[in-house]
């Protein structure tokens, strides 16, 4: 076959637009087709640490995949947020990966608030006009209400990204101090459902992804999980992107 016969899939042709539901769709035979292969590629990566030890933007560490920044971005340039949440900073790479892409999107007046229990910055170059580092437990309903409070004198989209601790109690109480200051249009990401601590026997902690299910089970219908943004295949959030779709009508 001839260089000029071959249509590599990379080459994309701007005329032609592709649905989104045929996108999902072939999203969905990838992921079939080649389950056990993506589910190797996925333990290998998770399980070396020269993955994560050494994941920086701009010389700061975040605890990040790099497909899932790109698909942060992706998020970014559409929903253009003004206001953006982030529970566990660690050394602040990933608030100052959302505070440039503002900057780079031009959005006025948007703002990133970032909670961590403990203060893992390691240099004065993660400080920025745009982020607010908040020190203490982002299950504190007090911390919550606080951001809350700074959230109501600022209009536009909401981001809200769950990155601390990724116990199944944890992220549920998170979902239920700050899922709810989403509106509609708004996306919440739970990062890291793609771990639990569950035995064999079923015992153990279900993880990010057993306190998402949790939410969701009260919760039914308010929030969609956005399957183009796995697209990837490799993501550390599967089932996390979530934006809302409806507003929230239940207690508890």
């Amino acid at each position: 076959m001839s260089a000029v016969d071959f249509q590599p899939l990379t080459v994309v042709d701007d005329a032609t637009h592709c649905p989104v539901e045929v996108l999902a769709e072939r999203l969905q035979k990838s992921r079939e087709v080649n389950a056990e292969l993506l589910q190797r590629y996925h333990d290998l990566w998770y399980e070396s640490g020269h993955t994560w030890h050494y994941t920086h933007f701009l010389g700061v560490g975040l605890m990040k995949c790099p497909n899932d920044l790109w698909i942060y971005q992706d998020i970014l340039s559409k929903l253009r947020p003004t206001a953006i949440v982030e529970t566990g900073t660690y050394q602040g790479g990933s608030a100052l990966w959302f505070a440039f892409l503002m900057d780079m999107l031009r959005i006025a007046h948007g703002r990133v608030w970032t909670v961590d229990i403990k203060d893992y910055r390691k240099t004065w170059f993660v400080e920025h006009p745009r982020i607010t580092y908040l020190h203490g437990n982002s299950a504190d309903p007090t911390l919550a209400d606080a951001i809350r409070e700074q959230l109501d004198a600022i209009e536009g989209p909401r981001l809200f990204v769950l990155d601390s601790d990724h116990s199944a109690e944890h992220v549920y109480n998170e979902l239920t101090l700050y899922a709810p200051m989403a509106r509609i249009g708004d996306w919440v990401v739970v990062e890291d459902t793609n771990i639990s601590w569950r035995a064999s026997d079923g015992s153990g902690d279900a993880g990010a992804r057993g306190g998402l299910q949790r939410y969701a089970d009260k919760h039914p219908a308010e929030f969609v999980q956005d399957l183009l943004s796995e697209r990837y295949l490799l993501t550390m959030n599967p089932g996390g992107w979530l934006f809302r779709a409806k507003e929230c009508r239940h207690a508890g």
